[in-house]
């Protein structure tokens, strides 16, 4: 699946549009998670937030992994794409500054593109 169906994913599960199913709550529940464990500043612990986020995104687990779909999205357009590639860059490389911007950013673009309705 494309980062795109990624992105869109993300945003959906953020908007709470799939509350009815356990999986989702999950994901929701994880990514709650992955952002208390940063502002904590508990990295292993965000790191491991991040590999169950990643792993549990529908459009994720049917393919290997997620590396390569963190380095496929940093070519794509979509903000939140991006942001997540690089929270996941920034987890492994141990920068939790850059990973709390990150998580931020994720939050504020999902945010900016859940309120824009189309015209």
């Amino acid at each position: 699946m494309s980062v795109t169906g990624v992105a869109s994913s993300i945003l959906s599960i953020l908007n709470g549009s799939q509350r009815q199913q356990s999986p989702t709550q999950l994901i929701q529940s994880e990514f709650q998670q992955l952002g208390l464990d940063l502002q904590s500043g508990n990295l292993a612990q965000a790191k491991s937030d991040f590999n169950t986020l990643a792993k549990n995104l529908p459009s994720v687990s049917q393919n290997s992994g997620i590396p390569a779909n963190v380095a496929a999205a940093t070519t794509n357009t979509n903000p939140v794409a991006q942001a997540f590639a690089q929270l996941g860059q920034d987890l492994q490389s141990g920068n939790l500054s850059a990973a709390q911007q990150d998580f931020t950013t994720i939050r504020e673009d999902s945010t900016q593109q859940l309120n824009v309705s189309p015209v």
